[in-house]
């Protein structure tokens, strides 16, 4: 596997290679051992996701902020 589809799959599928489909799992297994900079993208994605996952905000919420921050800089302009 070579280190962009490992990336797709990671989009697609998440940090946890339990949950990708056996043969992506066996291949992106024998890439982590050997390609640091494949390692460093799933420790990423983990410590995004677990960030996610302990933020007190709904996901909706966050929009609403960003709604009202986009508002503030269009009416700063």
């Amino acid at each position: 596997m070579k280190i962009k589809r490992f990336e797709k799959l990671l989009d697609q599928y998440g940090w946890d290679l339990n949950s990708w489909p056996t043969s992506c799992r066996i291949d992106a297994n024998k890439l982590l051992e050997d390609d640091a900079e494949a390692a460093e993208l799933l420790r990423s994605l983990k410590s995004v996701e677990d960030l996610l996952e302990n933020d007190s905000l709904p996901m909706g919420k966050h929009q609403a902020v960003d709604d009202i921050f986009a508002e503030i800089d269009e009416q700063e302009t």
